[in-house]
């Protein structure tokens, strides 16, 4: 009997053993979990934080076009507005040489 009883307490005790073991790795599996959690939200923080810059790059890049095609186009405004005023300037050179030319021919 004493044998039978110590057979239960060796059988008992592998048991405790058994779900001790299963614990610890549960709990060894749930680390490991962590671990692998926290990776990939550091991760997915990097890809999120390189999108942010890169979208930013991209604002950036539109924003020079535009500055570029602005100053374009006042390059150009200011060109034809100095044509403008070249094609001014040599109307009224003519008008003058038309009109010394026409005081010229009234003195003579």
């Amino acid at each position: 009997a004493k044998l039978k009883k110590d057979k239960d307490v060796v059988e008992h005790a592998e048991k405790i053993l058994r779900v001790s073991q299963g614990n610890t790795q549960t709990e060894s599996s749930i680390v490991i979990t962590d671990k692998i959690l926290e990776e990939a939200v550091e991760d997915l923080e990097a890809l999120v934080k390189n999108q942010a810059v890169e979208e930013e790059r991209d604002v950036l890049e539109q924003l020079k076009k535009q500055l570029e095609v602005t100053q374009e186009e006042r390059e150009t405004a200011a060109a034809a507005a100095a044509a403008a005023a070249a094609e001014k300037d040599k109307e009224e050179l003519e008008e003058l040489v038309e009109e010394q030319q026409q005081q010229q021919q009234q003195t003579q």
